[in-house]
Formats: C-alpha cells, structure tokens, sequence
C-alpha cells in the first residue's frame, strides 16, 4: 500500500467511524419503545438539523449560489443518514 493510498484509506475510515458514532449516538438520544414515538423524534431531529443549516451563513466568503449548494447537499446527508437509524422493531434479525 503506498503513502498516498493509506491517507486516502484513513480518511474513509475516519468519516466510516464519525458516521457509527453519530448513528448510535442519535439512535439513542432518540430511542423509544414506542415505534411511532421514536420516528417522530427522529423527524424532530432531522428538521432542527436542516433548519440549522438553513437558519445561517457558514461560509461567509463563499458566492450565495455554492452556499447554498453546500446547504443543500449537507441536508440530503443528513436525511440519508437519519433514515439509517432503525427502530428495534424494524432492524432485520
């Protein structure tokens, strides 16, 4: 494995091991026994993510349009992640 490769590979593995704490971490605040419960929290989290997201300026120098391209990306990986997280009731055995 070359120098540059093992960056490469260390960087996925970093996002890969940012990704399973965020998932079990918000599994958790959000769990519930209650199925319907537990997707209402979840949706309550994800909309306080994207209206975050939304609600301010985070690249100050950046031109409006890739501001808001940055936005909108940052929004469908926060969908895409949350509905990763699964209820008890609903992972596969």
């Amino acid at each position: 494995m070359h120098e540059f490769e093992r960056g490469q590979y260390d960087d996925v593995a970093s996002q890969l091991a940012l990704l399973e704490l965020v998932r079990f971490a918000i599994g958790e605040i959000c769990h519930h026994p209650d199925p319907a419960i537990f997707a209402q929290r979840m949706k309550t989290v994800e909309e306080n993510i994207i209206d975050g997201l939304n609600g301010r300026t985070i690249f100050h120098q950046a031109p409006p349009e890739i501001e808001s391209y940055i936005k909108e990306v940052a929004a469908s990986q926060v969908t895409k992640i949350l509905t990763s997280i699964r209820h008890l009731e609903e992972r596969a055995p």
